[in-house]
């Protein structure tokens, strides 16, 4: 994509999202990312796991379950209330994180310094709010879904409902095949995407204004590791 095409501010950033995110009734998520990854979860990407059987996944989700209740303030009662957890405090799983805050997207997409070799970028995928794609029911069995659908975590972590997060659920391609389908590669006439680029020479001056409007590590996530993290970038002047 020409330079010219991609945004180098805040301003233009905010203005690309109000021509894109129009329609009433439809739910509107936003995902940033500092270079033009695959959209898959991290259980299929190539440097975590080349190849992972179900097994692997069952084994990974069991492993969790067994050793993180005595660190947990609310007990999940569902396998897919583990799996949030579990992909919040980073073990590889089949959701795909997503936000429907377009701000904080731009936030997770520049606060990662992109060089001038990367591309980072906010993908904006929507669908109607009353759509079969929304997991309503918690309580499934995760490892046997077929499609590719989406979740709204009720607010067993806070970190995850402060950044109004969403999550895509990845099957794999086949019966047991180790691949996983690619959220923007399904066939759904409900589902749009789009790739709102920004241009990496201008993501550190993006990343101030972010700052500057309110916008940081500690505001998204809103926990005392975010706040350290945020108040070391801050005084430090590691992002000036």
């Amino acid at each position: 994509m020409p330079s010219s095409s991609r945004i180098k501010s805040v301003s233009e950033f905010i203005s690309t999202v109000e021509r894109r995110a129009i329609e009433t009734r439809r739910i509107y998520l936003f995902r940033g990312q500092c270079d033009n990854f695959k959209l898959l979860p991290g259980i299929a990407r190539p440097h975590l796991f080349s190849y992972s059987k179900l097994e692997t996944e069952r084994r990974i989700l069991d492993d969790f379950k067994a050793n993180s209740i005595p660190y947990l303030k609310i007990l999940p009662k569902t396998d897919l209330e583990y799996l949030v957890i579990a992909q919040h405090y980073g073990v590889p799983t089949r959701l795909l994180d997503w936000t429907e805050n377009a701000l904080a997207a731009l936030y997770f997409a520049v606060s990662g310094a992109p060089t001038n070799n990367m591309e980072p970028e906010v993908v904006v995928c929507s669908f109607p709010n009353n759509s079969d794609l929304i997991i309503r029911d918690y309580d499934i069995d995760i490892f046997e879904q077929k499609e590719v659908k989406f979740l709204k975590p009720n607010s067993l972590v806070d970190r995850i409902t402060s950044q109004s997060g969403w999550f895509s659920m990845h099957p794999q391609t086949g019966n047991n095949s180790g691949y996983y389908i690619q959220v923007d590669k399904i066939s759904d006439n409900d589902m749009r995407f789009s790739k709102i680029k920004i241009d990496p020479v201008f993501a550190n001056n993006i990343y101030k204004t972010l700052n500057d409007c309110g916008i940081n590590k500690f505001s998204i996530f809103k926990d005392l590791d975010a706040l350290g993290a945020y108040l070391t970038s801050k005084y430090q002047g590691f992002r000036k």
